[in-house]
Parts: C-alpha cells; structure tokens; sequence
C-alpha cells in the first residue's frame, strides 16, 4: 500500500506543477529541498527569456511532507520534471551519510540536482561539459567541483540512465573541442 500511496501522492504533485504550465509549455522542473523554499521553473519557448520560475502551489506543500514521511528512505532533495503532455521523471536525493552511497550512485545524485532545468543529455568530466538542451542548443558546462573524479567521464540522458567511462590521460575535454 505505502509504495501505491507514494506513487499516487507524486502523481498528484505532478498535477498541481502541470496546473501552473501556460499553454505552449516544453517542460517544467520543481525542486524540493527539505527545510526550504521550493523552486518551479517552466520553459515556454515564446515566453520573454524563455524560463519562467518562481514558487509552486502551496498546495503541493502538504503531499511533499505525507510523502517525506511515508517513504521508508529519507530524503533531502526531490526533483519532478514534466514533459508534456503529462509524462514525468522524479529524482530523490538520500538524507544522512553520504559516505554510505555508492560512488556511482552519489556522482548522479550530485549531478541531477545540478543540472540546470532543460537539460536532456550531459556529457561531464572533472572540470567541464557539454548539455544538450530540449530546445537544441548544446552549451558548455561547469560542473561542481568534485562531482566527477578525473580521468573519468559522465554520460547522462534525462530519461535514460547513466553510464560511467574511463578517459585516457591527455584527451581533450567536452568543453574545449
């Protein structure tokens, strides 16, 4: 039952972030950070600069604490992206030792809560980047410090998954080719 409730409680927040899109909306972000202000940020192409961001619903405050509270695992960060018409990717980010994670695991953490809204594909290593964005445009990145360990690249697809590459001494980098 809690794992159907979960699901339904994000399909639910899901609706409430469509309810804010205008019509002719590409995608929109919400970030949660537990203890903080939430962020909505939408893409509308025609729109003056594009992005539209400022606080969602205040009706999605109440299901993010029943859903806080029902999960099993912590959590300190969620990000729900919506594509249209109403297809959505949801990313919780682990509360407590970080220490505990998974290398692998920790890399794509760090980064999906990093990424700027509209990513669709990252290719990052240590110190640079690339992003291809739903609007076309690939532009260069700068990834946190720390994130990617070096001599190794990211490959991330928003709705596909991650993989992990080894890059040999001397290669050029994403961001100077």
């Amino acid at each position: 039952m809690s794992r159907e409730r979960e699901d339904e409680l994000v399909r639910q927040i899901g609706a409430l972030v469509l309810a804010d899109c205008p019509e002719g909306w590409l995608r929109a972000d919400l970030n949660v950070q537990v203890g903080y202000a939430h962020r909505l940020t939408i893409l509308v192409p025609n729109a003056p600069g594009q992005w539209l961001s400022g606080r969602p619903d205040p009706a999605i405050d109440p299901l993010l604490r029943e859903l806080l509270d029902l999960m099993p695992d912590r959590w300190e960060a969620m990000r729900l992206v919506v594509d249209p018409p109403d297809s959505y990717v949801v990313h919780f980010k682990a509360a407590g030792d970080a220490s505990a994670t998974p290398w692998e695991q920790a890399v794509r953490d760090r980064l999906v809560f990093a990424l700027p809204p509209g990513w669709d594909w990252a290719q990052v290593r240590h110190d640079s980047g690339l992003l291809h964005m739903i609007t076309g445009e690939t532009v260069p990145y700068t990834p946190p410090e720390g994130v990617v360990p070096p001599g190794k690249q990211v490959e991330m697809r928003h709705r596909e998954g991650m993989r992990i590459i080894d890059v040999p001494e001397g290669r050029e980098t994403p961001g100077n080719r």
